[in-house]
């Protein structure tokens, strides 16, 4: 399978709260893309794992993708889940999103 078809698999699985099979497709993908992870990151944080979202974010930056809107306002979800105000640890010091990255 192509990247796309198991991207939109995430998608749906997450989507319907199968957070299990989407973490095993994710974590079978040969190649990983940022839609991908944002997939990934937003079904946590939608379904409620707040801590995972957020895990997962810190991990998709460690493997050198730059988070796009999406993962960012997933982790903003997930922040506002268990409280947290700010996410200047979790944000890119990228100028790509100045607004965001320093609120």
């Amino acid at each position: 399978m192509d990247v796309v078809v198991q991207t939109s698999l995430i998608d749906m699985y997450a989507k319907n709260g199968k957070l299990e099979i989407t973490s095993t497709i994710f974590r079978t993908m040969s190649y990983r893309n940022v839609v991908s992870w944002s997939s990934l990151i937003s079904g946590y944080a939608k379904n409620g794992y707040a801590g995972k979202a957020l895990e997962l974010l810190t991990e998709m930056k460690s493997c050198g993708f730059e988070p796009d809107l999406v993962a960012l306002v997933s982790a903003l979800l997930a922040c506002s889940q268990v409280g947290f105000s700010i996410l200047g640890v979790f944000c890119p010091s990228s100028s790509r999103f100045p607004a965001i990255a320093y609120t």
